[in-house]
């Protein structure tokens, strides 16, 4: 073997060319592998690839009608004979692309993530188990829907028609902080390719912009081609779209569904636009990935009763800080114990028995989550959780300051990125959504690049909250929300939850830190029973859209009730079921009570009979129909499962 290295070592320096040494070298090292098998009565099979290994591969994906949709090669862009589709983005590297073989590779977090590439990875990672390196091999790819329950929220509408003035002005700060420079006559600027536009003059107060069509080029978008037509006071571009083809937006691919005067329609459902992918994929090379990884993919590979990621499981468990006093505990002998001392920031569950969490994701208490992968059933353990991975550590910059009053720009103009961050849902052109539980917008305009939305209140709205008042002031283009914060009252954000310490009038401070930051936990844990993922997916809830239907079965079978208050424009009541509802630990609650679901932005005698102010709005009732709790707003799947205990749950006795 060292004399094998030894020649392989002289070839590199006499075969310059790359694709002549990897032939060379191929060629010796086929002839070593002979000469070993010559010389030993058991030979071993092919090396394939195993769940766990680290694969090199290179590949190229074809649609139905043979054009490239997708490559790892860097040069297929440059060559004119490969004829590619409009969702085609070149590749920049040479190098191969390096992938982790899994039977069965975990789905995105969140539907679409991945985008077009990374489900092409994803299934390709499934593909390439048991397969030989060196060799191509072909292989089909087929995506799922996203949601077929949910299809309408990747249906987008776009405008076919952009109208833009011929002229716009800005101050000089204002071009500054657009471009980067400041203006001078002459200099180029672009808001939309099809019309380039030219400093025409500047002054102290204004930088005037003129656009004008460049009649040489041809105008493309990633809906189709596009023409111009003038106007006396602006211009119009008009696009051209086809039904049926496949479009790109960053990296989604989506389909041309419908085409009018005014819209186009994309459905953006399925990670390959509906269509199926033929592959050519090289398995350059395969080596064993890291303990961990590779136990973990041949244990999903065998089916093992080991925890795996998204199972539910039923587990008993108590934390305690490293000297002993109590965090939580599930168990009412621990959590009772004499002389048992509680932690700052010590909570009791509601009822005391085993605790549902859904392995790899987050629960009530951080870590345990991911504390159960890989566990067995009746398997108990003692592990110690490092600050980081518990509450943090204590950092004196989540104690923040911030003003009592915030004040927006009456029209803003977003990214199509940023408005999915920001309302979690495609933009669509005269849709209302809410910006935030006080101020409303409306989509105004929608193209590929862009969205204008405008936000819009009642003028002096007042609003009561746990954490203050809120007023609301229209005033031009601008809009003003006031808070008057109350001292010591929970404040929340996307952020996290804080406690309000302080106010000078202007602004005031939260502190954003746990009272247990900065500590670390000892978690005592054991897992009572295991319901794989597959089993619980499939489980729909059988939501009523009569409430008083619902209320009638709920006295009927003597069940508990949940009435959910929503509006078909709330992006929180969207997530709420299209997140919390879609949880295991609460698919798997489906037949202990009755779900009742309406639409109190139309049917408003209800959002009068419950005094909503806000959507959505959750009501726990009894069978009786008497409201029990009330939950204002969004809330987790963690928290709605604990919610739901107190009228489902029953306490042990015994506390095991």
């Amino acid at each position: 073997m060292n004399q094998l290295k030894t020649v392989l070592r002289k070839m590199e320096d006499r075969y310059p060319s790359k694709s002549m040494l990897f032939y060379a070298k191929s060629l010796l090292i086929a002839a070593a592998a002979v000469a070993v098998l010559s010389y030993n009565c058991v030979a071993s099979g092919l090396d394939l690839v195993k769940p766990g290994d680290e694969v090199d591969i290179h590949f190229t994906c074809r649609l139905k009608s043979g054009e490239i949709a997708a490559s790892s090669y860097d040069d297929v862009a440059a060559d004119s004979s490969l004829p590619k589709s409009p969702i085609f983005i070149p590749r920049k590297l040479k190098t191969p692309i390096t992938i982790t073989a899994e039977t069965n590779p975990p789905l995105p977090d969140v539907p679409g993530a991945g985008g077009f590439e990374g489900e092409i990875l994803r299934q390709l990672s499934a593909a390439v188990v048991d397969r030989e390196p060196g060799k191509k091999q072909e292989v089909e790819l087929r995506g799922d829907p996203y949601s077929e329950q949910q299809k309408d929220e990747w249906i987008v509408k776009i405008s076919r028609v952009r109208r833009r003035d011929k002229e716009i002005r800005f101050t000089p700060d204002q071009y500054k902080a657009n471009t980067g420079r400041m203006p001078e006559v002459g200099q180029a600027f672009s808001l939309e390719p099809a019309l380039p536009g030219r400093v025409d003059s500047v002054s102290e107060t204004d930088v005037i912009i003129r656009f004008a069509p460049d009649p040489s080029k041809e105008i493309f978008t990633p809906f189709g081609k596009g023409t111009v037509k003038e106007l006396p006071e602006r211009y119009e571009i008009v696009i051209h779209a086809l039904p049926g083809s496949l479009v790109r937006t960053g990296a989604l691919v989506g389909r041309i569904v419908n085409v009018d005067e005014s819209e186009i329609t994309i459905d953006y459902g399925h990670p390959f636009g509906r269509e199926s992918l033929r592959c050519d994929v090289v398995i350059e090379s395969s080596k064993p990935g890291n303990p961990e990884k590779r136990s973990a993919s041949i244990s999903r590979a065998a089916g093992s009763h080991q925890v795996k990621e998204n199972d539910l499981v039923r587990v008993h468990y108590t934390v305690a800080l490293e000297d002993g006093s109590v965090i939580y505990s599930t168990r009412s002998d621990a959590a009772r114990e004499p002389g048992m001392r509680r932690a700052a920031g010590y909570r009791e569950p509601r009822v005391f028995g085993p605790e549902e969490v859904v392995a790899g994701k987050p629960a009530l208490i951080p870590g345990v989550g991911q504390a159960v992968l890989g566990m067995g059933p009746g398997e108990r353990k003692k592990i110690t959780i490092r600050p980081e991975a518990a509450y943090g550590p204590s950092d004196p910059r989540k104690v923040q300051t911030i003003p009592t009053t915030q004040t927006f720009a009456k029209r803003l103009q977003m990214s199509p990125a940023n408005f999915v961050q920001q309302f979690k849902v495609f933009p669509i052109q005269g849709k209302e959504l809410p910006f935030s539980p006080y101020l409303k917008a409306k989509v105004k305009e929608v193209t590929e690049t862009s969205a204008a939305v405008e936000l819009f209140a009642n003028d002096g709205e007042q609003f009561d909250n746990d954490f203050g008042s809120v007023a609301v002031r229209m005033n031009g283009d601008e809009v003003n929300v006031i808070l008057k914060p109350r001292i010591g009252a929970s404040f929340k954000t996307e952020a996290g939850e804080g406690t309000i310490t302080g106010t000078d009038g202007k602004t005031f401070t939260v502190d954003f830190n746990s009272p247990l930051a900065g500590k670390t936990v000892v978690l005592d844990i054991e897992v009572m029973s295991i319901t794989p993922a597959s089993a619980i997916q499939s489980i729909p809830i059988p939501w009523i859209d009569d409430h008083d239907q619902g209320l009638a079965e709920a006295k009927r079978d003597e069940k508990p009730a949940l009435l959910v208050l929503y509006a078909d424009w709330c992006s929180w009541c969207k997530k709420l079921f299209n997140e919390s509802f879609q949880d295991p630990r609460i698919k798997i609650m489906q037949d202990r009570l009755v779900w009742i679901k309406v639409n109190s932005d139309r049917e408003k005698e209800y959002k009068e009979r419950y005094k909503q102010d806000g959507f959505p709005l959750l009501l726990l009732l009894e069978p009786d129909g008497k409201v029990a709790r009330r939950i204002d707003g969004f809330v987790d799947a963690a928290a709605l499962r604990e919610a739901l205990g107190v009228l489902i749950d029953r306490p042990s006795k015994e506390g095991t």
